[in-house]
């Protein structure tokens, strides 16, 4: 439950962050902040094309989590959305 709302937030601050921000150098901005992660937004790369925009953001994690198919390690997670 608390992980849809964290996403529900971010979902809204992205939305409005697409509507009042411009393109500018790469500037990650925290959305939200919880004790071991927190989901931060590239405001500085908003990019509209018509009536596409498109934003990067991330999840970045305190304690990497384990990727069991590639017996890898995530601490940040980044996602381009349009």
């Amino acid at each position: 439950m608390r992980k849809q709302s964290l996403l529900s937030a971010s979902a809204l601050f992205v939305g409005l962050c697409c509507i009042a921000a411009t393109a500018q150098a790469d500037t990650w901005q925290s959305l939200v902040s919880e004790p071991g992660r927190r989901i931060e937004i590239n405001t500085g790369g908003i990019i509209r094309e018509g009536s596409k925009v498109t934003v990067s953001s991330k999840v970045s994690l305190d304690n990497p989590l384990d990727d069991l198919r590639s017996n890898s390690k995530y601490q940040v997670i980044e996602t381009t959305t349009k």
